[in-house]
Formats: structure tokens, sequence, C-alpha cells
């Protein structure tokens, strides 16, 4: 309220604590929830990176046991220099090209044990013949435990990708991410059917908490949806039937009506800010052209002012429904502008135009600027604490601006392979704008 901000808020994102549920709470008691979206209803907007992390490990939990001899035999294998040496050697003999090195997954970031699992599959050879040299080497997986790690693998791709997307920065618009949310749960329901018993449980664990969280943030993401002008109704047509089957009929329906109700909120608030201060000035500005116009239409008979006016009546569409009525934009580039295409068509939808630029602002995931959070950690150290201000920020910048160029430039390894070669390289050369500022 110091700040004025109170009435320019749209929605709050935040990850899924429990705490973070009371304060939002809190918050819409304090402020007038007349002054967020649907009075408040779109304000509590949950991290799909957190919930997705959730989802991962609440399936993780169910087959832990299968992949602690992996686990196991990663640590052996990656405690010394020394045993990391013999993997490599042996690697050479057997003419394994494994160019990742072995990493010990961390319990709390599901991520990890994905990459520690796709990895220690490639070495799968690697493993047995270090089993067959050395006697200390006890906890080599079996090839029903190498068969489960397989079909995990591959079913945590998915989530792995998806976890990419929304932790990104280039690409914040909330359009992009219900296809990706429906995918996943189309493969979770493809788990049910697999041979093994400890996937299909951890698949219906999973869709337990997906279930959970899933009615928490499609109403922003299938909003955003239907209003990038490349899907519409169509993404949601296509894909409502495939995830509730009967039901998708009245699943489809909410999502218009709660559209609707939006337009009618933003159509209230219009007549209110025309009937403000600035309607005089709006309405003395076009006084002279209003009296030209009254001379043109007492010109006009009597008859066909009446037959324009049923026609207009009949003839006329909302907003809405004209834009849903023309085709869906077919474009393939990744780098679609949709804030700047509304931009260009506000004049033709001037409601809905406003609707996206909320709407589609809001952000589905706190990745990034956790992220950004934590960056000041690694500059303000122990050692530089007694940084200046625009040192600090002189040192932040050029490390983003050094991270996007070679992220741009194809320079940075491949997500799959957790090397730090780029944040030691990007490390030196912040050293030496460090060292010249």
């Amino acid at each position: 309220m110091d700040l004025n901000l109170e009435r320019k808020l749209s929605a709050l994102t935040v990850d899924n604590c429990t705490t973070n549920d009371r304060m939002i709470q809190l918050l819409l008691d304090k402020l007038d929830k007349n002054d967020f979206l649907m009075g408040g209803k779109l304000f509590h907007m949950r991290c799909t990176a957190h919930i997705l992390n959730l989802i991962v490990k609440e399936g993780l939990s169910v087959i832990s046991d299968g992949v602690a001899k992996i686990r196991a035999s990663v640590a052996f294998w990656t405690v010394t220099p020394q045993r990391r040496e013999k993997i490599k050697e042996i690697s050479r003999r057997l003419n394994i090209p494994c160019s990742k090195e072995l990493v010990l997954d961390c319990i709390t970031r599901w991520n990890s044990t994905y990459l520690m699992i796709s990895v220690a599959l490639e070495y799968k050879n690697v493993f047995y013949r270090l089993h067959q040299l050395e006697a200390q080497y006890r906890c080599l997986p079996s090839e029903s435990e190498w068969e489960l790690a397989r079909i995990l693998s591959n079913n945590l791709k998915s989530f792995y990708n998806v976890t990419e997307v929304f932790s990104g920065t280039k690409y914040p618009t909330s359009n992009l991410f219900f296809i990706h949310i429906c995918e996943i749960r189309l493969s979770l329901g493809s788990w049910l059917t697999c041979e093994h018993d400890e996937v299909r449980q951890m698949a219906t664990n999973m869709i337990g908490k997906f279930e959970k969280y899933w009615k928490d943030v499609n109403g922003v993401l299938t909003v955003a949806t239907m209003l990038d002008p490349r899907y519409k109704m169509k993404l949601i047509e296509f894909y409502f039937p495939l995830l509730y089957g009967d039901e998708s009929n009245i699943h489809i329906e909410r999502v218009q009506m709660l559209l609707k109700e939006l337009i009618k909120k933003y159509e209230f608030k219009a007549k209110l800010s025309v009937s403000g201060p600035s309607a005089g000035a709006f309405s003395s500005s076009i006084g002279e052209s209003s009296v030209v116009m009254s001379h043109v239409e007492e010109q006009l008979s009597s008859r066909y002012d009446d037959f324009l006016k049923v026609n207009m009546v009949e003839n006329r569409k909302t907003e809405l429904e004209s834009y849903l009525s023309e085709y869906v934009l077919i474009i393939k580039d990744k780098n679609f502008d949709i804030l700047g295409w509304w931009k260009i068509n506000a004049i033709q939808y001037p409601l809905l135009s406003t609707i996206a630029s909320d709407i589609l602002a809001i952000p589905v995931s706190t990745v990034a600027f956790e992220s950004a959070f934590s960056t000041c950690g690694r500059v303000v150290s122990p050692h530089r604490n007694r940084l200046h201000s625009q040192t600090v920020e002189a040192l932040m910048c050029t490390q983003s601006w050094l991270n996007a160029y070679t992220r741009d430039n194809g320079h940075t390894t491949s997500s799959e392979n957790p090397t730090f070669a780029d944040e030691e390289k990007v490390d030196a050369e912040i050293e030496e704008v460090y060292t010249e500022i």
C-alpha cells in the first residue's frame, strides 16, 4: 500500500508451501478483492515447476528401492579419482563412447536422479566388467533392475524436458504451458498399462498428486490458451476429450464461462473508466463531429434507418464470438510474439487485448526469480561483502549477458551432462571484469 501497488496486482505466483496458502488468504483479507481478476479467484498462482517436482517425487518414493543399487554403484565408483579413472579406462577398452560423467544424485532434486539413471544406463556394460574385476564392488544391479531403470528414464524424460521449459526466462507468457501439462497427464495415463507393478503404482500416486494441483492452475492456463490466436478453443477441444472422456464438454463449457465472466468484469471496469473524470474531455473533443453526423442522420429515410437498426442487432457479434469465429493462425515460429499480436489487433479486440495483457503476463513458475535471488549469494560472497552496489550490479549484469551469449551461440554443454566448465569460464571472465572495475 505504501507503494500504491494494491490495485495494480493481477496474480501472485508462489511455490506450494502451506504457509504461502495462509499468507495469500491473509493478503486477500487485507486488500479489496474487487481490484483483482475474478474477485481474487485467479490471484493465487501455484508454481508449476514446484508442482512437477512434487508429482515426480511422489512417484520416485514408490520405486526408491528399485534404483538403490544404481545409486550405490554410482556412489562406489565416483568416491575417489582413481575409481573414476578406472571407469574411463574400462569404457575405452569396451569401445563405449561415454562422454558423460557419472554424478551422484541429490535426493531432494528429482531431476538429478533422472540424470544419474540416464547416464548410468550408458555405463551398464562397464559396470558388468567392473564387477568381474573388483571384488569389493558387490552392489551390481540385476537385469530386472536395469530394465526398471530404463523404463523410468524413458518416462521421466518428458518431465525433465518440461521442467526445463518452465525454468526458462526467454518465454514467460503463460499461453505456452498448457500443451506441456496435458502431455504430462496423458503420459501418466499410459504408464498405467505398464507390465511392471512398480511403474503402475508410481503412475497411480503421481496422477493423484497431479489432480490435486491441476484445478489450481488450469483456469489461468486454459484462458491463456484461448487468448493465443494459434490455438483459441481448438487446442482445448483436442486435449479435453483425451483427458476427461465423456465429461469433456462440461469442462469445455467451464472454460468458456470463465472467459465470459472475465469479459463481464472488464466491461464493468471499462464503463467505470468512461464515466470518470476523463469522460467530459472525451465527449467535448467529438462534439463538432456529432453535430455533423446528426444532420446526416436526419437526411436518412426512416425505413432505411429502421432496416439498419434491425440488421445491426441481428448480425452483431460479441467481441469474443468474433475472435473465436476466425481461423486460427498457422504459425510454426517458436519466437511468435503473442503480446505484439494483441498490440496490433487491439483496435479490433479492445477488451480481449486488455485481458490478454493481464493473463499472459502471469508467470507460471518462480524458478527464474529464485535463481536471480540466488545469484547474489555467489557474487556478494564472504570475500566480497564490501562491494559497492553499482559494482554488484555490473557483475550480475555481466554474468547474465555472458550466459545469454554462450547459450544463444551454442557454446554451452548439453543439459543432460551437467558440468561446470562453462560456469568456470564465465566466472573467469567475470573476475576479469571485476578486476577492471
